[in-house]
């Protein structure tokens, strides 16, 4: 890394950030610009930058990788997902090198990566083809694999794992707009449900401006998509349709407060956060961020809301309403 990289501000060494993830050490976070379509497209050569959480200052900068989402665990071991360069990275942040590198062949594209509860079990999912990975965190061996359906030209639009049950909820791509069915898994991806969310009809085959969170102890999964300007809500037992609540169009994610009951969406055209109460189905907030609001996820440690637009990224203590770190 050069001296002038150690100096950059990593505010403005990030063109518009795109993904955001927590780092094994609570002080610093990962920030970047990655995507799903070639480098070219984004201001600026592509960047994971690591930074300190409070005062923004850079620990490292990795330049030309094309990382769309990332997972660290307590060990210091991170796993980061390149969809476009079908690639998988294992990112040693101990040494700040990286330690092992996976090429898929097309079209097999990684974009999701979720650990199990140990940490010694990783979930790949892949947007090229309809199919999860079952792998062993340290040798990266295959446990399992499933193949949703393969009649399916696409891949997984999403892929959401339930950190309290285990369960994984794969959501396909679809070209038919009133068809898109999402398979609940077992955590050694047996199917044991489907059934289908036709709120998310508009999106047809754009899985990427999916979000869904899921709250275990209401049995609900929430789910939005940017053109369609509300947050579905589904029963999780049954997998019926239980209600909306109005956000405007343009969400592009949800976080959640699983304790608290609290949904935050991030709204991609008007550039706030909607805070909604889920147990009375009620807006309690609207916090501006910035324009193009993208990647967020809570922090229950702390009560902060991490987020990130064409600005940079804030801190945002949600207990109080309040802004402590940009």
């Amino acid at each position: 890394m050069s001296p002038s990289d150690k100096n950059r501000d990593p505010r403005r060494s990030v063109s518009d950030p795109r993904i955001f993830f927590p780092s094994a050490d609570p002080e610093l976070i990962y920030l970047g610009n990655g995507q799903e379509d070639p480098p070219t497209s984004v201001r600026g050569r592509q960047a994971l930058l690591l930074v300190e959480r409070r005062t923004g200052r850079l620990r490292q900068a990795l330049f030309g990788q094309t990382i769309i989402q990332g997972t660290c665990l307590p060990n210091k071991k991170c796993y980061l997902t390149s969809s476009s360069n079908n690639t998988f990275f294992v990112w040693d942040e101990t040494r700040l090198a990286f330690e092992r590198t996976l090429k898929f062949p097309a079209p097999y594209r990684p974009r999701w990566v979720f650990p199990d509860a140990t940490g010694d079990t990783l979930y790949l999912g892949f947007d090229g083809k309809p199919r999860i990975e079952r792998l062993d965190a340290v040798t990266l061996n295959g446990l399992t694999e499933r193949t949703i359906d393969q009649s399916r030209a696409g891949g997984l639009a999403y892929l959401l794992r339930d950190p309290t049950s285990g369960e994984l909820y794969a959501l396909t791509e679809e070209v038919i707009l009133n068809d898109r069915p999402i398979t609940r898994l077992t955590a050694d991806l047996q199917a044991v449900a489907s059934f289908r969310l036709p709120w998310l009809r508009l999106l047809c085959g754009q899985g990427y401006l999916i979000s869904m969170v899921i709250d275990n102890d209401r049995k609900e999964l929430y789910a939005t998509a940017i053109l369609d300007g509300a947050v579905y809500i589904f029963d999780l037992t049954s997998g019926r349709y239980v209600g909306q609540v109005p956000v405007g169009v343009g969400v592009r994610q949800l976080a959640y407060d699983a304790v608290g009951h609290r949904l935050f969406a991030s709204n991609y055209v008007d550039g706030t956060i909607t805070v909604l109460d889920m147990t009375t189905r009620q807006s309690t907030d609207r916090i501006f961020i910035g324009k193009r609001a993208r990647e967020m996820f809570y922090d229950s440690t702390n009560d902060r809301l991490y987020a990130t637009s064409v600005n940079g990224w804030l801190e945002i203590d949600v207990s109080a309403g309040k802004k402590p770190g940009v």
